[in-house]
């Protein structure tokens, strides 16, 4: 319920567009501790559906969704596929660019070796 003793932040619709926008910044000024209420027709739908019931605000859960979210940047790397029945011998040697970074434990294929992988 609203206080007027309270801050409230509203954001108009330029913040949005401009090119500095950072979602990971909007809405840390709101206060998501308060207590989470779920509507009856929520309820009923998590019910219906037998889905578990949410600990976190909706907008938690987003932010959360967005942290899991590979990062807006590509990364120059070489392809991980050392199999012999593709069509190169030894280890594949093409380069690209991709959205996972060296670290990750993930193996990056090119798209020929990730075909004849799938396929």
């Amino acid at each position: 319920m609203f206080s007027p003793n309270e801050k409230l932040v509203v954001y108009d619709r330029d913040y949005w567009w401009k090119d500095s926008f950072d979602p990971f910044e909007y809405g840390e000024d709101v206060d998501f501790n308060k207590t989470l209420f779920i509507q009856f027709h929520e309820l009923s739908f998590y019910k219906k559906m037998n889905l578990p019931l949410p600990h976190l605000c909706p907008n938690c859960r987003h932010y959360q969704r967005l942290k899991q979210r590979n990062p807006l940047k590509l990364w120059h790397r070489q392809c991980m596929c050392d199999k012999t029945n593709h069509d190169h011998e030894d280890k594949c040697v093409t380069e690209f660019e991709t959205s996972y970074t060296p670290n990750k434990p993930e193996i990056i294929y090119c798209e020929k070796c990730y075909q004849q992988e799938v396929y």
